[in-house]
């Protein structure tokens, strides 16, 4: 209960503590700095589709999740194999 307590106060803290900032991305930043040091850049090229920001969050989301459950699975096997071995080896 007590980990789940805190699991719960771990994810809804940085959301309660973003909630109505304005985030900027990385990309976002790197484009002002780069209008600040050479003001007649031109990128050599242009996206081929601008999604919403709401798409945008929901592309990072789904992308996330896939990494988490990828690392998740990994972790999980490597775990079932180390305790395979050990039931292997203590026999």
């Amino acid at each position: 209960m007590v980990l789940m307590s805190i699991a719960i106060a771990l994810f809804t803290t940085p959301i309660i503590l973003m909630y109505g900032s304005d985030l900027q991305g990385s990309d976002d930043a790197a484009m002002q700095m780069i209008q600040e040091i050479a003001p007649s850049y031109q990128p050599w090229t242009s996206s081929f589709w601008n999604p919403s920001e709401n798409w945008q969050t929901i592309f990072f989301l789904v992308q996330a999740v896939l990494g988490a459950g990828y690392i998740g699975y990994y972790f999980g096997k490597k775990r079932r194999r180390v305790k395979k071995e050990a039931n292997k080896t203590s026999k």
